[in-house]
């Protein structure tokens, strides 16, 4: 439940990160977008609940 709550996250954001690509913008800023997805990830893994 959790993972598939994650994962469609991420897929949103990453469709984000694609359209931003798209405009031709995001060209020079390979890898801030990546540290972007990588912070996101451990956010939202920080985020989550521990399992008991």
């Amino acid at each position: 439940m959790k993972r598939e709550i994650m994962k469609k996250k991420y897929e949103e954001y990453e469709r984000k990160l694609r359209d931003y690509d798209y405009e031709g913008e995001g060209r020079g800023n390979k890898r801030v977008l990546l540290v972007l997805v990588v912070v996101f990830i451990v956010v939202v893994l920080l985020r989550l609940p521990q399992p008991p």
